[in-house]
């Protein structure tokens, strides 16, 4: 490859490193090297870089024919799970002025003070199963691992059944939000997910006063979802883990 070309590469692979669902978005790359036709030309721009990711975050993943009804098998909370599809690429201010869903507060749109970082990712570009509530006996889990008799977030998903082509996450607050725009739309507005309750979510905000803290999304009623925020190793009663099946 040309020295330039070279260069081009590490340019995208630099943006590519940022995106936290970076091995998904890899997988998106080899089923369509068309779109990256562009770095061999040896001249590409960091604009033209972006509008790459973009296009790629754009790829919906789907799941093989027959998964649903393979997890709906297991019965119990997983008997009514449902399928939707979630857009890449959607940020809390595209939803919010796109009126995809209604938030209560708006601090996360305002001006950081000094000191503070927020940091939502984009909603991935997936089919999504998901349940119903959070995940029985989750409530009250921690983000992160300590010691006690609480469970994380990953012990959590860890007791979620192997289906082959499915991988459970934990999604960040743009898809979590889209899941719960799409659940009140396919209902037509009858069923408002997590109301009365907060699910993890992979996004953070730091501050100086609190430190490093988890973004949590829920409560979700007519006059909206709201979007808070908890310390990793806190457990409040009503944070638990509202698992998404998502192709592996």
């Amino acid at each position: 490859m040309p020295e330039a070309g070279i260069g081009a590469m590490t340019r995208f692979l630099k943006l590519l490193g940022a995106e936290e669902d970076s091995e998904r978005v890899l997988n998106n790359i080899c089923g369509g090297w068309d779109l990256i036709r562009p770095l061999g030309r040896g001249e590409i721009t960091s604009l033209e870089a972006q509008q790459l990711l973009v296009e790629i975050r754009a790829r919906v993943a789907n799941f093989q024919p027959g998964v649903l009804d393979v997890v709906r098998a297991f019965g119990g909370q997983f008997g009514t799970a449902r399928l939707t599809t979630v857009p890449g690429g959607e940020t809390l201010e595209s939803q919010r002025d796109g009126k995809v869903i209604k938030f209560r507060t708006d601090w996360y749109f305002k001006g950081l003070e000094p000191g503070e970082k927020l940091t939502v990712t984009p909603s991935i570009a997936s089919e999504v199963i998901y349940l119903s509530s959070v995940v029985d006996g989750s409530l009250g889990c921690t983000y992160e691992p300590m010691e006690g008799d609480k469970p994380n977030v990953q012990e959590v998903l860890d007791t979620l059944p192997k289906v082959e082509g499915l991988q459970w996450i934990v999604g960040n607050t743009p898809t979590v939000l889209r899941v719960l725009a799409n659940h009140l739309q396919e209902t037509d507005g009858r069923e408002y997910l997590l109301r009365g309750i907060y699910t993890w979510t992979t996004d953070a905000y730091e501050s100086p006063s609190h430190g490093l803290e988890r973004l949590i999304a829920g409560l979700f009623a007519p006059d909206g979802v709201l979007v808070s925020y908890l310390g990793p190793f806190e457990s409040g009663d009503s944070v638990g883990v509202f698992a998404l099946g998502v192709p592996a």
